[in-house]
């Protein structure tokens, strides 16, 4: 009897040695994308806009002219919208999540603020998105306006999405300077195109796809990434770079491996906090007119698990004024702040995030920034002093989805105007638990217990 119960207890060991060593996967981490409208058009129509950044109109009708391209594969799913604009909501909208051109199950009509839709959508590495927004009624002389939010879940965990610059009539003889996150770009170093980094992490899979058709299929153009101190003349040419050749007969950009599509999926540049970053577009052979396309890149933080948002406040603030400004994208500031505060798309917390001011203060000059909740400050604030020209700011805010809001206030006192930038540290508020990495395990065994890691086990 005892042989056998020894017996039993040795093949119970086994079976638990077994499972404690079977590998677990990592759980993949979420990140929650925000962009809006910005600007509403009044006419009926269907626009289509940037996943990932604040005001980006890319087109009218049922096909969207620019897309933001998906540097690796995930899920997206609970799509969230915030009313801006006038309560309750005139007329009717229908939002609808694209894909390659072509429409979603992520749908919905809104009557206001809230989760819209909790489908869930799959995407490949370059296939493209945005969001269509069917304004189906004339909205001359009404207050609209949308925000929106919807979790990524990517394929591979630590994956996370950067920014989407985006826009329309690139030089066609000068080089661009882009905007990271956003619509905004200029034929000169400007820090209106720059964006900041919160915290330190590594850039990759570097994407640029047409959005329109050039007429010689000579015509080429490149993209490249630059980082580093913020300031002009300052940031370095990174190795993140491609080129693409758009000719008369290419689709518009936004399908997996169209001709309209170019990336860098071998290079990586490590980036710190506090560095600034943009795009540069540079023509190359004879285009024939002004060209069209966007760009996208991934980002993966040295802190597993985290996700960031990049803001720019789209020009400078004026002195002795108070404004507000969305965590992501540089549709500007605004005097009222709830055109500014979005809710979320998942429980989220916010760790941190580091503030520039594009024109140094001076003297008893300062510009204050607060994190804002439910339209209150969140407690988490920074202050940039004549002593240096950022502030950073850590600690731990939780927002809760279909509930609380989110945005930037921006405090300026006389005499000083600025433009400024602000990089975001985030992370999903209900993370999964991590996995095993090591350590004692004990296991109950009929009243003994095992230490498996150490070589030693006792069973009574």
């Amino acid at each position: 009897m005892y042989a056998r119960t020894l017996g039993m207890k040795k093949l119970l060991l086994l079976s638990f040695v077994v499972l404690f060593f079977i590998p677990h996967h990592a759980h993949a981490s979420t990140q929650v994308i925000m962009g809006g409208q910005g600007t509403v058009a009044a006419a009926v129509a269907v626009h289509h806009y940037v996943l990932n950044a604040e005001g980006i109109a890319i087109g009218n009708g049922t096909a969207a002219t620019g897309t933001t391209t998906m540097p690796f594969a995930g899920t997206f799913s609970n799509l969230t919208l915030t009313n801006t604009g006038v309560s309750p909501v005139v007329g009717t909208w229908i939002f609808t999540l694209m894909l390659n051109n072509a429409s979603t199950t992520i749908t919905c009509t809104p009557t206001g603020t809230g989760v819209c839709s909790t489908n869930s959508v799959s995407f490949n590495a370059g296939d493209g998105v945005d969001l269509a927004v069917d304004n189906q009624t004339n909205q001359t002389g009404v207050a609209s306006g949308w925000s929106w939010s919807i979790v990524m879940t990517p394929t591979n965990s630590g994956d996370t999405f950067a920014g989407t610059g985006a826009s329309t009539n690139y030089s066609a003889t000068l080089n661009t300077y882009i905007i990271p996150n956003g619509i905004t770009n200029a034929t000169s170093e400007s820090t209106s195109t720059m964006m900041l980094f919160g915290e330190s992490g590594t850039l990759k899979n570097f994407y640029m796809s047409a959005t329109s058709k050039e007429s010689l299929s000579t015509a080429t153009s490149s993209a490249f990434i630059r980082s580093g101190t913020f300031g002009l003349n300052t940031l370095a040419t990174s190795t993140l770079t491609c080129s693409l050749s758009q000719d008369a007969n290419a689709t518009n950009g936004g399908a997996n491996s169209n001709s309209g599509q170019c990336k860098d999926t071998t290079h990586t540049v490590s980036v710190s906090a506090g560095d600034a970053w943009d795009v540069v577009s540079q023509p190359l052979g004879t285009p024939t007119g002004a060209r069209e396309f966007g760009t996208t890149v991934q980002f993966t933080p040295t802190v597993s698990g985290n996700f960031d948002w990049f803001a720019n406040s789209g020009a400078a603030q004026g002195a002795n004024t108070t404004r507000f400004i969305p965590v992501n994208g540089n549709a500007g500031t605004a005097t009222a702040e709830a055109s500014t505060s979005e809710q979320l798309a998942a429980d989220t917390t916010v760790t941190g995030f580091t503030a520039l001011a594009g024109t140094a203060a001076t003297g008893a000059q300062t510009l204050t920034i607060t994190l804002e909740k439910n339209g209150a400050s969140s407690g988490m604030t920074c202050t940039i002093t004549s002593s240096s020209n950022t502030c950073s700011a850590t600690g731990s805010v939780a927002y809760v989805n279909n509930s609380d809001t989110i945005n930037f206030k921006a405090t300026l006192p006389a005499g000083y105007s600025t433009q400024y930038l602000i990089g975001t540290i985030a992370t999903p508020t209900a993370a999964p638990p991590a996995d095993s990495g090591g350590g004692t395990s004990q296991i109950n065994v009929g009243g003994g217990f095992l230490n498996i890691l150490n070589g030693w086990f006792y069973i009574p």
